[in-house]
């Protein structure tokens, strides 16, 4: 009987939504992996989907890495993620910038190099801040672009890491493949 009553519990709690719920699987195609609303494609020109992360606090939204295949250490790190504490892209971007410089303040860099600083357009409507750091992290130096976008009620951001090589900066930054990406994760997300 004892048994019995432990039974009734435990099916009564999985019913009543209390029991844990296991976190959405992607769906990947050939072409494209699906999280929730979201779709990505999985290969973004040299940059291919390795991994990905659906934080359990939905505040912290979806990260994505990309690894290039043609250079050794060189990654596409992006995210979706809800528009918290600002609703304009102007201050959280400087929050941004402003976070990057803490962390070097307190030893997590180096150094930190602002090398360039603009904005390119996404689409016809969406403007992205992007700025170009030359980093060195506690063991290696490397070139940083960030993109951040105004993405409805999300942001989204591009983080593309690369080992010190000047060809990267006479490059497009990375910029031709977080466009397919923004487009990709825009339409999907409607």
């Amino acid at each position: 009987m004892k048994y019995l009553s432990y039974l009734l519990i435990l099916t009564a709690l999985m019913y009543s939504g209390c029991a844990h719920k296991a976190s959405p699987k992607p769906i990947l195609t050939k072409k494209s992996i699906k999280i929730e609303k979201i779709s990505a494609p999985r290969e973004l020109g040299d940059y291919t989907l390795t991994s990905t992360k659906l934080y359990e606090d939905k505040t912290l939204g979806l990260a994505l890495r990309y690894a290039n295949t043609k250079h050794k250490n060189s990654f596409l790190d992006a995210f979706v993620y809800p528009k918290k504490l600002h609703k304009d892209l102007e201050s959280h971007y400087q929050d941004f910038l402003d976070a990057l410089n803490y962390m070097k303040e307190k030893g997590e860099f180096l150094s930190l190099e602002k090398i360039r600083e603009d904005e390119v357009m996404l689409d016809s409507t969406t403007k992205a801040k992007r700025v170009v750091f030359k980093i060195t992290n506690k063991l290696i130096p490397y070139y940083s672009v960030a993109y951040l976008a105004d993405l409805g009620d999300n942001f989204f951001k591009v983080r593309i890491s690369n080992r010190l090589d000047d060809k990267f900066l006479h490059s497009d930054l990375g910029w031709s493949a977080v466009r397919k990406l923004y487009t990709s994760i825009r339409a999907s997300s409607k």
